[in-house]
């Protein structure tokens, strides 16, 4: 009696490793677009999409960073609520 050691000779094989692909390749973009997702969402709670930085942000940025004085930072305030 000739044993087969657990191999299909039905023909399915071709259909299985096809399948088999379709399903690594579900299992493959799905890591990919969980990372992508906790990426996106990782900066401290916010969303990636941040608002458009102002003239007076910067500004303001520019005097708590030491890189202008206080007369400087009220003469360019005036002028940009101008």
């Amino acid at each position: 009696m000739m044993y087969d050691w657990g191999y299909n000779n039905s023909g399915y094989g071709i259909w299985s490793f096809i399948f088999m692909l379709f399903i690594m390749a579900l299992v493959i973009i799905g890591v990919v677009l969980v990372i992508r997702y906790v990426v996106l969402h990782s900066t401290n709670g916010s969303s990636s999409i941040q608002k458009e930085e102002t003239a007076l942000d910067i500004l303001q940025k520019r005097y708590a960073r030491g890189e202008i004085d206080k007369k400087e930072y009220e003469e360019k305030k005036k002028a940009i609520e101008a």
